[in-house]
C-alpha cells in the first residue's frame, strides 16, 4: 500500500500536468483513504489477542501466590529458595513474559513483511535489489550470535541479582543487629561486591543490547547503500525518481521489522530465561495433598498406658517439688462428637530431613491422643520443633508414614464455620508471623467473627490490657511483622489467632518463650487447659517450662533428633528414674527463682502506656507528613486550567526524568542528545542526497556515489555511537542510583524501618533497580529515536511543501488532545495499574494511525498541488517517503511515552528514598577526641535521662537517674513494655537521646566509636543469623584472632544443663 502510494503520486507529478490532474488526485485520494486506514485499522486489531492474554496471563502473581502457600518448609530452610527469589519472580519473570506476549505476533508477521519487501524491491530495481536484500540475510547470523550471547548474558545477569537481593534481604531484617555492631559498612560492602559483579554482567549486557540496536539500524542504510551503488554499476544508469523513492519507502518500511525483530529476539530471550526459573519454582516440593496422610489406624490408647486421674489447676503457693511428687495423672477428657480414633497423629518408623541425605529426625515412633494434651520437651536443638513440621509434612521424608485419623470437622461452639479440610490443624510457630493488618485481623485471619468466642481468646491470651492501650484498640494496625509490639504481645497474638481458629488440632512450638512466668500461667490455664479443653480440641506443644508437666495427658521426651521417652509422667516416674530426678531438680531451681518474683504490679502505668504507644503515634505522624507533602506535590503540579484527574493524566514526571539523566553524568547526556541529532541529520541527508542524485541528469554517477558512500558511512558509525551512548548512560544511572539507595537505607535510623514495610523497601531493590538496570535504556533509546524521526519526517515534509504546514497545526492539535485523553500516568506501578494503562492506549493507538494517515493524505495533496509549481519529481518522492513514516513513528512516541512513564514511576519511588535522613555518624565530637581504648573502665552516668523514638514524639523515658560502677552487674527488670529494651538502646544512641553519660556525653560520641566500643545481645525477637559461615556469623568484623574466634567452641549453652533434657 505505502509503495503504491509512492509511485502513484511521483508518477502523477512527473508524467502529467494537465487535466487528467482531477484523475490522478480522485484515484490517489480513495487510495490513501481506503488502504491505509484499514491497514491501520487491521494492524490494532492483530494486537488486540496478544495483549489480553498477556494481561490474563496463567502464570499470575495468583498462580506463585498458591504455589508459594503449598512450599515445603525444606525449600527455604535449605537455601534453595530465597524471599529475594520469589520477590524476583513476582516482579520480574512474570513482566518478562507478558511482554514477550505482547510481542510475539511479530514472530511471524516480520518475516512476511521483509520477503514482501524484499519482492515488490526486486520489482523496481531488479537485480541490484537481490543485492541489497542479501546484506539483511548475510547479517543475519550476526543477530542470531548477539542474541545468544544476550541469553547467556541475561541469566548471568539475574543469578548475580538474586545474590545481591539474598544479602539485602539479610541486612534489612538485620538491621537492628548491624546498627548495634556497627557492621552497616562491612555488610554494606559486602552487597557493594555482588552488584559489583552484577554490574560487570550489566555491562556486558549493555553491549550486546547496543550491538543489537546498531545492527538494526545500520542494516537499512548498508542495504540502502549496496543496493543503489550496485544499481549504479549494473545498470549504468541511475534510477528514476519513482523507483528510487518507492524503493526508499521500502527501506524505510523495512525499519520497522528489523527494530522489532531485535526487541522481539531480546524479550524472546528473556522468556525462556523466566520459563526455566518459574518451572524450577512450579516444580518444587511441595507439602503434598490429604493423600500423603494415612487414616484408618487401628490403634488405640491402650498402647499408650493411660491412667485415670483428676485435672489440677495451676497453683503458685505449692512449690514445683511438692506437685510433682503428689502429681495425679489427669483424666481423659471426652472426645469430640465425631472422633471414633483414640491416636490422631501417629508416625511410624520416620526419618525426616531438611534437604540432605542426613536425616535431621530419625526413628521416630510416635503418637498424639486425640483430644488430649501432648507436651514435647527437649534440651534446645534436639528437633522439638522440626518434629511438628514433620506431622505438618514441611520436612522431606526419607522413609516412614505419617498417619492422620479420620477425625471430621465439627460445628462446636464455632457454628459459623466449617472447615473443608478434615485434619485441620491450627499452628503458632516458636517465631511469631504477623500480617501488617489489625489485631482482630491477625486473630480472626480469615474467619467469620464471633464475637463471643473472640472475646474468650482476648482474654485467654491476656491481651486485653495492650489492646485497651493501642490508639484504635484491636482495630490498630500493627505494622510489618508487628514491628511496633513488643515479642510476648507478637507471640500471645500468635497464640490468641491458633486458639481462635475451629481446627481439630493445635501446634503449640514454644508460646512461653517471650512470656514472663504469670502471663505463661495465664495462657497455660486459661488458654489451653480451659479453652482447648472445653472445646475438647487435640494440643500438641513443645515446652521448656517443666512445672506444667503434671497438666500433659502424653509427654514425648526428644534427644538428638530422635525420642528419648514417650508416655505418661507416671510411665516416665517408673521406666526412666535418672530423667525423672532430674526434672525435680530443675524444678526446684525454678522454685528458688520463683520465690524472687512473687511479687509483681499488674497494674499498667502511664510509662508503659506511652511505650506501647510510642510506635503508633510516631507511624501516624510520619504518615501525615507524607501525606502533606504528597499535597504540596500535587498543588505545584496541578494545572490552573485543568481539574486534579486532568493533570494526573498529562503531565510526565519531567523532573524525575532529569534527576535520572543527572545520574548518568552530564557527559553522557551531552554526548547522547549530540550524537543523535548529529545521526539524524546525518539520515536526512542521505535521502536528501539520493533525491539531488536521482533529479540530476546532467552530472555522471561518479560525482554522487563518493558523497553517498560517505554519508552512508558516518550514518552508520553514528548508529553505533548513539546505541553505545544511551545503555551506558542507563549503566552508569543505574549504578549511581543504586549506590546511593543502598547507603541512604542503611544508615537511615531504626525509627525508619519501624515505620516502612520491609516489603516497600526491598522492592526498591528488586523491581525498581530491575526496572532501572534493564528497561530505561532501551526505552529512553526508542523515544529519542521515534521522536526526532517524527521531527525530521514532519521537517522534509516542510521544506519540500510549506503548504503542509497550514494543516500541520490543526493536525497537532488533535494529535496533542488525543494524547492528552488516552494516556493514563499510574501513579503506582504495580502490575495491574500498568496493564490498565496498556489497554487504555490501543484507543489511542487506533488513532494516532488515523491522524498519520489522514498526513500521508495531507502530504499527498499538497505535493500534488504544487506540482505546477515546477516542483521536482524527486522531492515529492523525499516528502511522501517520510510521510508514509509519520505514523509509525507516531504511534512509537505514544508508546515509548507511555512505557516511559511507567518506569520513571521507579526512579522517582527510589529518589524518595534519597531523601531519607541519615543517622548522625559523626556526633559533634570529632573522632580523634575518643581515646582509642574507650571505655577505659565501663562507668555509666545516667543524669536526668530523656528519651524518645521520634524528635516529634513526647519522651518514653523521663528523668532516669542511675550509676552502675565498673565491673558491677546489673539486671533490669520490669512488665513487658516497660522501656527495658529503651533503656539498652538509649546507650547505643538506636534512639533520641539526652544526658548519659559513658566517661563523656553519650550524645556527642561519633555513632561508630560509640557502638564498637561494647556489645550487646539481642532478644530472641532481634536475634539473626546470616547465610555465611559460621565464623562471619560470630565476627563479622574479621577483628578478632582465630584463637579467640575459636574458643567459642568452648562455650556451652548452659553448664549445669542435663546432657539429655533441658
Amino acid at each position: 500500500v505505502c509503495v503504491c502510494v509512492v509511485w502513484v503520486c511521483v508518477v502523477c507529478v512527473t508524467v502529467y500536468h494537465g487535466p487528467l490532474f482531477e484523475v490522478y488526485f480522485m484515484s490517489s485520494n480513495e487510495l490513501l483513504q481506503n488502504t491505509s486506514v484499514l491497514a491501520r485499522t487491521f494492524l490494532q486489531a492483530s494486537y488486540y489477542v496478544p495483549i489480553e492474554t498477556g494481561i490474563n496471563p496463567p502464570w499470575s502473581p495468583a498462580m506463585i501466590y498458591n504455589k508459594i502457600l503449598r512450599l515445603s518448609t525444606s525449600n527455604m530452610s535449605m537455601g534453595e529458595m530465597t524471599l529475594g527469589q520469589i520477590n524476583n519472580l513476582v516482579a520480574i519473570e512474570t513482566n518478562q513474559l507478558m511482554w514477550f506476549l505482547f510481542l510475539c505476533p511479530n514472530l511471524w508477521a516480520m518475516p512476511v513483511q521483509i520477503v514482501m519487501g524484499v519482492i515488490l524491491l526486486y520489482y523496481l530495481l531488479g537485480t541490484s535489489a537481490l543485492i541489497g536484500a542479501s546484506v539483511i540475510v548475510l547479517l543475519a547470523p550476526v543477530q542470531y550470535l548477539i542474541a545468544t550471547k544476550l541469553a547467556d548474558t541475561q541469566k548471568s545477569t539475574l543469578d548475580q541479582s538474586t545474590e545481591r537481593l539474598k544479602k539485602t534481604t539479610e541486612i534489612l531484617k538485620g538491621i537492628k543487629l548491624l546498627k548495634l555492631y556497627a557492621w552497616e559498612n562491612i555488610f554494606c560492602d559486602s552487597v557493594e561486591d555482588t552488584r559489583g559483579k552484577e554490574l560487570t554482567s550489566l555491562r556486558t549486557f549493555a553491549l550486546y543490547t547496543s550491538m543489537s540496536i546498531f545492527m538494526n539500524a545500520a542494516i537499512p542504510i548498508a542495504a540502502v547503500l549496496v543496493t543503489f551503488v550496485s544499481h549504479a554499476l549494473i545498470n549504468k544508469s541511475k534510477p528514476s525518481s519513482s523507483e528510487a523513492f518507492a524503493a526508499l519507502a521500502l527501506f524505510h518500511i523495512l525499519v520497522t521489522p528489523l527494530f522489532l525483530l531485535s526487541t522481539v529476539v531480546r524479550f524472546a530471550v528473556k522468556a525462556m530465561v523466566s520459563v526455566q526459573k518459574l518451572g524450577e519454582f512450579l516444580q518444587s516440593d511441595e507439602i503434598g495433598d490429604d493423600s500423603w496422610r494415612n487414616g484408618d489406624m487401628p490403634v488405640s490408647l491402650e498402647a499408650c498406658k493411660k491412667h485415670p486421674g483428676a485435672t489440677k489447676a495451676i497453683n503458685r503457693k505449692q512449690p514445683l517439688l511438692y506437685q510433682m511428687d503428689n502429681y495425679e495423672q489427669p483424666a481423659r477428657r471426652p472426645l469430640r462428637p465425631n472422633e471414633t480414633e483414640d491416636v490422631a497423629v501417629k508416625v511410624n518408623g520416620g526419618f525426616f530431613t531438611w534437604g540432605s541425605n542426613l536425616s535431621t529426625l530419625s526413628d521416630i515412633n510416635i503418637c498424639i491422643p486425640t483430644g488430649q494434651l501432648t507436651m514435647i520437651v527437649g534440651q534446645v536443638g534436639c528437633g522439638k520443633s522440626s518434629l511438628l513440621l514433620a506431622m505438618l509434612g514441611e520436612m522431606q521424608t526419607l522413609s516412614g508414614k505419617v498417619y492422620w485419623s479420620n477425625c471430621f470437622e465439627t460445628d462446636g461452639s464455632f457454628e459459623e464455620t466449617r472447615s473443608k479440610n478434615r485434619y485441620s490443624v491450627g499452628y503458632a510457630t516458636q517465631k511469631s508471623w504477623l500480617l501488617n493488618a489489625t489485631v482482630e485481623d491477625n486473630i480472626t485471619f480469615g474467619s467469620p467473627f464471633n464475637k463471643q468466642r473472640y472475646k474468650t481468646v482476648i482474654d485467654a491470651c491476656s491481651l486485653q490490657p495492650d489492646v485497651d492501650l493501642l490508639p484504635f484498640g484491636d482495630q490498630t494496625e500493627i505494622g510489618e511483622r508487628g514491628i511496633n509490639l513488643s515479642g510476648g504481645q507478637r507471640q500471645r497474638i500468635c497464640v490468641a489467632r491458633a486458639l481462635y481458629q475451629n481446627t481439630n488440632i493445635v501446634f503449640l512450638d514454644d508460646p512461653f518463650s517471650a512470656l514472663d512466668i504469670h502471663l505463661s500461667d495465664h495462657l497455660m490455664q486459661e488458654g489451653i487447659l480451659k479453652f482447648l479443653q472445653d472445646d475438647k480440641r487435640t494440643v500438641v506443644l513443645v515446652t521448656h517450662k517443666l512445672q506444667y508437666l503434671i497438666h500433659a495427658d502424653w509427654i514425648i521426651a526428644m534427644k538428638d533428633g530422635s525420642v528419648l521417652r514417650e508416655g505418661t509422667l507416671k510411665d516416665i516416674q517408673t521406666h526412666d528414674v535418672e530423667l525423672y530426678e532430674h526434672w525435680k531438680t530443675l524444678m526446684n531451681r525454678q522454685d528458688q527463682e520463683l520465690e524472687k518474683d512473687t511479687e509483681i504490679d499488674n497494674c499498667q502505668t502511664a510509662l508503659e502506656r506511652k511505650t506501647l504507644r510510642r510506635a503508633f503515634y510516631s507511624r501516624e505522624a510520619k504518615n501525615q507528613v507524607d501525606d502533606d507533602e504528597e499535597e504540596e506535590e500535587e498543588e505545584e503540579e496541578e494545572d490552573d486550567n485543568m481539574s486534579t484527574t486532568t493533570s494526573r493524566r498529562s503531565k510526565i514526571p519531567w523532573r524525575v526524568c532529569w534527576q535520572y539523566l543527572s545520574s548518568g553524568g552530564f557527559l553522557m547526556v551531552f554526548l547522547m542528545v549530540f550524537s543523535k541529532l548529529l545521526k539524524h541529520s546525518v539520515m536526512v541527508a542521505i535521502d536528501y542526497w539520493l533525491a539531488e542524485w536521482t533529479a540530476n541528469a546532467g552530472l555522471p554517477d561518479s560525482y554522487y556515489v563518493p558523497v553517498f558512500i560517505i554519508l552512508c558511512g558516518a550514518g552508520i558509525a553514528l548508529c553505533l555511537i548513539t546505541s553505545l551512548t544511551v545503555e551506558f548512560l542507563g549503566l552508569s544511572a543505574a549504578t549511581n542510583l543504586h549506590h546511593n539507595l543502598l547507603n541512604k537505607i542503611i544508615h537511615a535510623p531504626i525509627r525508619f524501618f519501624d515505620v516502612t514495610p520491609l516489603g516497600q523497601i526491598l522492592n526498591r531493590f528488586s523491581a525498581d533497580t530491575n526496572i532501572i538496570d534493564q528497561h530505561i535504556p532501551p526505552t529512553l533509546e526508542s523515544l529519542t529515536r521515534s521522536t526526532l524521526l517524527c521531527l525530521s519526517a514532519i521537517g522534509v515534509i516542510a521544506f519540500v511543501t510549506p503548504s503542509f504546514l497550514i494543516a500541520l497545526i490543526p493536525l497537532a492539535v488533535s494529535f496533542y488532545f488525543i494524547q492528552k485523553y488516552f494516556r493514563v500516568f499510574p501513579f503506582t506501578v504495580s502490575q495491574q495499574h500498568h496493564n490498565f494503562k496498556f489497554s487504555l492506549s490501543l484507543p489511542l493507538t487506533i488513532l494516532s494511525d488515523y491522524l498519520g494517515a489522514v498526513i500521508v493524505l495531507t502530504a499527498a495533496v499538497a505535493s500534488i498541488w504544487s506540482s505546477g509549481k515546477s516542483l521536482p519529481s524527486s522531492m515529492v518522492g523525499l516528502g511522501l517517503t517520510y510521510a508514509l513514516t509519520v505514523t509509525n513513528y507516531l504511534n512509537w512516541v505514544v508508546r515509548n511515552l507511555a512505557d516511559l512513564e511507567v518506569q520513571m514511576a521507579a526512579v522517582k519511588k527510589v529518589n524518595s528514598f534519597l531523601s531519607t535522613e541519615s543517622e548522625n555518624y559523626e556526633g559533634s565530637m570529632d573522632t580523634t577526641q575518643v581515646p582509642e581504648d574507650w571505655p577505659q573502665h565501663g562507668e555509666i552516668k545516667i543524669q536526668d535521662l530523656c528519651v524518645r523514638y521520634d524528635p516529634l514524639l513526647k519522651p518514653v523515658l523521663k528523668h532516669v537517674n542511675a550509676y552502675i560502677n565498673p565491673g558491677q552487674k546489673v539486671g533490669i527488670c520490669g512488665r513487658t513494655g516497660s522501656g527495658k529494651s529503651s533503656l539498652s538502646l538509649a546507650f547505643f544512641n538506636m534512639v533520641d537521646v539526652s544526658n548519659c553519660f559513658l566517661d563523656f556525653p553519650v550524645p556527642k560520641c561519633p555513632f561508630k566509636s560509640q557502638r564498637e566500643a561494647y556489645n550487646m545481645i539481642v532478644s530472641l525477637s532481634g536475634a539473626c543469623v546470616y547465610s555465611h559461615l559460621i565464623k562471619g556469623n560470630r565476627s563479622s568484623a574479621e577483628i578478632h584472632s582465630l584463637p579467640l574466634v575459636s574458643s567459642v567452641y568452648t562455650v556451652r549453652p548452659c553448664g549445669h544443663c542435663h546432657p539429655d533434657i533441658l
